[in-house]
């Protein structure tokens, strides 16, 4: 009885993380102690949504129906790029919710890009989701191929494809070289997945 408390005090903490602004430490935390519970709690318990929560639903609601993108992927890449931290910015320079070099955040808006507003949350998901959909466009739709190369680029997403991609999007993706970036592409689905079965959509 004393474990399974401490267990319930753990979501708790979480919660409490959630509540208090710190995303990135609650998904953590309820990620850990999720892991520890068996059986898992039914599909709509609020402990899932713990390890897989919905900030900013207003904004990706919004550029996802501008770009034609299930906003349940655009949420499971944030997820994954920033643990929802608007102010996250990684070792190599990428900016914001969505992780953007300016680099490419200069690409994709051309004359009209803001450096002074990278890591406004609007403005970084609305980048975000017009890149990924570029990158959807350029591998004829493919999303999973977009996923990977929001991660790896899609150069080499190019010559990968040419490798050895003979149909199947599983081998594919077992076969990819780069070991963050394979990993980064099971993450990204695993959430997508989730989000669609906790939240009502499968």
């Amino acid at each position: 009885m004393a474990s399974a408390n401490a267990l319930q005090d753990e979501f708790l903490k979480s919660w409490l993380l959630r509540v208090y602004g710190n995303a990135s430490y609650s998904i953590v935390l309820a990620r850990d102690e999720m892991a520890k519970v068996n059986p898992k709690p039914e599909k709509d318990s609020d402990k899932w949504k713990l390890v897989y929560p919905i900030y900013h639903s207003k904004i990706i609601n919004m550029m996802a129906q501008s770009t034609s993108l299930s906003p349940e992927l655009i949420i499971a890449i944030m997820k994954e790029e920033s643990a929802f931290n608007p102010s996250a910015k990684s070792s190599v320079g990428a900016a914001g919710l969505m992780q953007l070099m300016p680099a490419t955040a200069q690409f994709i808006e051309k004359e009209a890009y803001d450096p002074t507003k990278l890591i406004e949350p609007l403005y970084n998901v609305h980048l975000g989701a017009k890149y990924f959909s570029s990158l959807k466009k350029q591998f004829g739709g493919c999303e999973l191929f977009a996923v990977a190369s929001y991660n790896a680029g899609p150069g080499n997403v190019i010559k990968w494809k040419d490798s050895f991609f003979n149909g199947d999007l599983d081998e594919f993706v077992e076969n990819i070289p780069f070991d963050e970036t394979k990993s980064y592409v099971k993450k990204v689905y695993g959430s997508y997945w989730n989000y669609l079965r906790i939240y009502g959509k499968s």
